[in-house]
C-alpha cells in the first residue's frame, strides 16, 4: 500500500507541476495543492516552498483562508508560528478589503 501511495503522490505532484510550468490558470491553486501534498507527507521545507509561492501570488480568494485552517493536508504546518502569522496577515487584509467595500457602499460608489 505504501508503494502505491508513493506512486499516486508522485503522479499528483507531476500533474500539478505541469500546470505550474505551463502557466495555466490553475497554476495558483496548484501551489496550494503542492504545499498540501508535501505537508501531509512530512516534507515541510517543500511544503513551505509551495505555500510561499501561493502566498506570493496574493490569491487568497474565496474560502481558502478558512479552508487551510481545517484542511487535514496542512496539519503538519498548523502549529508553525509562520503559518499562524501568514493566516493572521491574510485575515487582516481581508478585513481591510471588506471595510473598504463597506465604505464604498456607504458612499454610493459600489
Amino acid at each position: 500500500q505504501k508503494e502505491k501511495a508513493k506512486v499516486m503522490f508522485k503522479q499528483a505532484e507531476e500533474g500539478l507541476l505541469q500546470y505550474v510550468k505551463k502557466g495555466r490558470r490553475r497554476q495558483i491553486s496548484a501551489y496550494y495543492d503542492l504545499a498540501g501534498l508535501h505537508a501531509c507527507q512530512g516534507n515541510i521545507d517543500q511544503a513551505w516552498h509551495y505555500l510561499r509561492k501561493f502566498d506570493e501570488q496574493g490569491k487568497w480568494l474565496f474560502g481558502i483562508p478558512y479552508l487551510i485552517q481545517v484542511d487535514p493536508l496542512f496539519d503538519n504546518l498548523r502549529d508553525d508560528p509562520e503559518f499562524k502569522q501568514m493566516l493572521q496577515r491574510v485575515f487582516t487584509e481581508k478585513k481591510q478589503v471588506q471595510a473598504r467595500l463597506r465604505q464604498l457602499e456607504t458612499e454610493g460608489r459600489w
